[in-house]
């Protein structure tokens, strides 16, 4: 009889599988039965490729970008594609301009080179069936280099075999260059062949480490033959370009032909300007507003098409394999104009503005009673300033020599009894004359200081004239001294001591014993910590904001105006004729026939004001001292104007340290009061020399936001010094002059240069001593602080002609 094995009571048991809060695997397809979610099964197949089809793709994506890639430089001079733009720029006073384009042209002898302007010369090539304009610019016109440089697509740079070094104003040109954008650059070099054989591979070298100081990864090409030009254009259609932005995003021309015709009105100064050129980049609609480069925006009137004049029965037969590709209306009018009819019965109007969907020229805001700035700010009238200043007038009778406008209203108002109760200082606008004047420095013994550097500049001017007459060599030394400009002189050396003052003592001033410190200081005040403490942006704000715009999210509207291109107007590669009305004569006679004129679109809201703010770098070569006020020229992508910028700590915070100077390593936000543009734009600026028309490099950056909500804090710093001294209290003295002083500053904190916190007590007598407490032991070398804080805003000085 068999029995069954029955287990023991010592038979191991294994724990039971916890799953937790959530259902096991077995138990949800126990409640699925087999279903599968709609989602899950489309997330499943996109997700799981064979190791085949994964490799394929990524086969086909990159053949998609290296087609794309080959696209866009056989694109480029073709049929349906303005010319080729490539801008010359002699590294080499040697270098002719002139002598360079027409040993390009000679790559091919069959070449049609149709000269429009002595700038400009289009050329069709039959060999590589491409056009090309080559522009160049007259020598040493920076400014017309760096316009012509907003619309080429490849820069030509040309340097000569015994070049060693490049000169100044050639590394002015390749910086400026660069920080504008370079869509593709070309290296070439002239007179190599004329080096003796032996010494020629060292020329070239030598050239070569020139070049690549700044281009690694480019090479140095030969231009003494038509055999090189040849090499050399091709190199130049190949060449890899990289994309500028702010060109894309806008429609740009090149004028080649200009003409104004003056109103029929006799009593207008204006006219309408006539300019001729290939359309670039998007399409031009004659409702957007146009910006001549320099001269500022204006309007347009309607749009012709003119038949090209770089066409000729080779590069007609070159369009009909592309007329396919054309729209009905284009087709058409190509059509008549291959017919080879004369340019007075051919020329169209192919768009004219509408009244109605025209963009506005009203770039500031107009205050209404429905303002909500109505309650704070008040708008005098011209009346009112009238008044005031002749009242001014009256009262100002015997001041001490050296006395600031600022200060003198005080003793005005102190003298007359007119002081307010309350202490109601004005406006901010004059405190900050008196900073301007005085910077880091309040006190009446700086005003002191340089009358008697004014005298020693007047003693050493005497002596040298004194001198003069001795013997020859004294007289050069006066004939040196007669071209120097010695206003300059005192100027950048007052400059330059007080922007060493702010290097030594950042924000110090001191406390002026003749004018109440509370009133002076009235606009200011006290914050318990820079970083945390609240600012209100709509507190106190000046009244040029009454005038300018200001948009809750940028980058939608940003958005939407790139999103949207008119299909009206003119195509890019046409060759058309924009009519732009009420154009000032003197624009139109500052208008030089040797100098590119570059014609933009401007999008829309871009010839709105509003407040900008620049990132700004100091650039290496500038030995200038640039104060915050300073009237500068900003070269903002395809805007020149000028402005004058207060600076600013680049900082993440809501609040920014305002910077008296422009710092030599650090980078600052410029901000001032300019047009809109949408970021991100590379920006120079530059600054206008004293005592010669020639505008230095200041530095490099980009536009950062169109932002009047940027807060910028001022900072002031009094100072004391301690007199007595007892553990945690000490007698401080040198802050204040007065009692009521004392009192109207006491809530704020004090601080020291050795880490040290406290706060007033009590004042001392009536002489401005005052017992302070502190955290810890003060040292008899130690110096007390209390800062105060006031918002700053930007001049308005913008000037569209530059």
């Amino acid at each position: 009889m068999s029995t069954a094995h029955r287990s023991g009571p010592l038979k191991q048991q294994n724990k039971s599988h916890k799953t937790g809060k959530h259902r096991s695997r077995g138990a949800v397809e126990t409640a699925t039965k087999g279903r599968v979610g709609v989602k899950n099964a489309s997330r499943k197949g996109n997700q799981e490729l064979a190791r085949h089809e994964k490799r394929n793709q990524l086969k086909q994506i990159r053949r998609m970008k290296r087609d794309a890639v080959l696209t866009e430089k056989r694109g480029r001079g073709v049929c349906d594609a303005p010319p080729h733009a490539v801008l010359v720029v002699p590294l080499d006073s040697r270098i002719d301009g002139g002598d360079v384009l027409q040993r390009l042209c000679s790559a091919d002898p069959e070449t049609a080179i149709t000269p429009r302007q002595p700038h400009v010369a289009t050329a069709f090539f039959p060999r590589m069936k491409k056009r090309f304009s080559f522009i160049h610019c007259p020598p040493g016109h920076l400014y017309s280099l760096l316009d012509a440089g907003k619309v080429a697509d490849t820069i030509l740079f040309v340097l000569h075999a015994d070049c060693c070094q490049l000169s100044s104003y050639a590394e002015s040109c390749l910086s400026c260059l660069i920080g504008q954008g370079v869509p593709a650059c070309v290296f070439a070099v002239q007179g190599l062949s004329d080096v003796a054989q032996k010494h020629r591979a060292k020329a070239r070298k030598s050239l070569e480490a020139i070049v690549s100081h700044r281009f690694p990864k480019e090479k140095l090409m030969n231009l003494d033959s038509e055999m090189d030009a040849a090499n050399l254009l091709r190199s130049v259609s190949d060449k890899k370009v990289h994309h500028v932005t702010y060109r894309d995003q806008r429609p740009s021309l090149l004028a080649e032909e200009l003409k104004f015709v003056p109103s029929d009105d006799a009593s207008s100064t204006s006219g309408c300007l006539q300019v001729s050129g290939y359309v670039r980049g998007r399409t031009m609609d004659a409702n957007q507003l146009v910006h001549l480069v320099g001269f500022g925006d204006y309007q347009l009137s309607h749009v012709d098409l003119v038949p090209d004049p770089a066409s000729d029965g080779r590069w007609q037969r070159l369009q009909q394999l592309h007329r396919s590709r054309r729209n009905s209306v284009s087709s058409e009018v190509h059509m008549d104009l291959d017919a080879g009819v004369s340019m007075d019965d051919s020329t169209r109007t192919i768009q004219v503005a509408d009244p109605e969907l025209r963009e506005s020229l009203a770039a500031e805001r107009e205050p209404t009673s429905e303002d909500e700035m109505d309650d704070e700010q008040t708008w005098p009238t011209d009346e009112e300033i009238a008044q005031a200043q002749a009242e001014e007038r009256k009262k100002r009778k015997n001041l001490p020599q050296g006395t600031s406008n600022y200060q003198a209203s005080w003793i005005m108002a102190v003298n007359g009894d007119d002081m307010d109760d309350d202490g109601d200082v004005g406006s901010d606008d004059e405190d900050d004359e008196s900073d301007d004047e005085q910077p880091g420095k309040l006190a009446m013994e700086e005003s002191d200081s340089e009358e008697d550097e004014e005298s020693d500049w007047e003693d050493m001017e005497g002596s040298e004239e004194g001198d003069g007459d001795s013997d020859g060599e004294d007289r050069d030394g006066h004939a040196y001294d007669n071209e120097m400009d010695m206003t300059e002189e005192e100027d950048q050396l007052k400059r330059l001591k007080a922007e060493r003052d702010e290097q030594l003592f950042p924000d110090e001033v001191d406390t002026p014993a003749d004018v109440p410190a509370r009133f002076h200081f009235g606009a200011y005040r006290g914050l318990k910590s820079f970083r945390t403490s609240p600012w209100d942006a709509a507190e106190g704000i000046a009244v040029e904001y009454r005038r300018i715009f200001q948009f809750q999210n940028m980058k939608a509207i940003k958005k939407g105006v790139l999103k949207h291109e008119s299909q009206d107007g003119a195509l890019p590669s046409w060759y058309v004729t924009l009519h732009i009305i009420d154009v000032p004569k003197e624009v139109a006679e500052r208008i030089r026939e040797d100098v590119p004129l570059v014609v933009f679109g401007v999008l829309q809201h871009e010839h709105k004001m509003s407040v900008l703010n620049f990132t700004l770098t100091k650039h290496q070569t500038c030995a200038l001292s640039v104060q915050s006020g300073d009237t500068l020229v900003f070269h903002c992508g395809w805007r020149r104007f000028s402005a004058s910028a207060i600076f600013s700590q680049y900082t993440m915070g809501n609040k920014h340290k305002f910077e008296r100077f422009l710092p030599a390593t650090s980078t600052v936000v410029a901000s001032l009061y300019g047009p809109i543009s949408y970021p991100p734009i590379p920006t120079l600026v530059f600054k206008q020399s004293a005592d010669s028309d020639q505008h230095m490099l200041v530095g490099t950056g980009s536009l950062l936001s169109v932002n009047p909500n940027r807060i910028i804090v001022q900072k002031a710093v009094l100072s004391g010094h301690p007199y007595k001294i007892n553990q945690r209290v000490a007698t401080i003295r040198y802050m204040f002059f007065n009692r009521d002083d004392i009192l109207f500053f006491k809530p704020i904190e004090l601080w020291t240069k050795h880490g040290r916190r406290g706060h007033i007590k009590e004042p001392l007598g009536t002489h401005g001593h005052m017992k302070c407490v502190f955290d810890g032991g003060l040292k008899a070398q130690d110096t007390v602080c209390l800062s105060l804080y006031k918002r700053v805003f930007p001049t308005w000085s913008y000037s569209p002609i530059v």
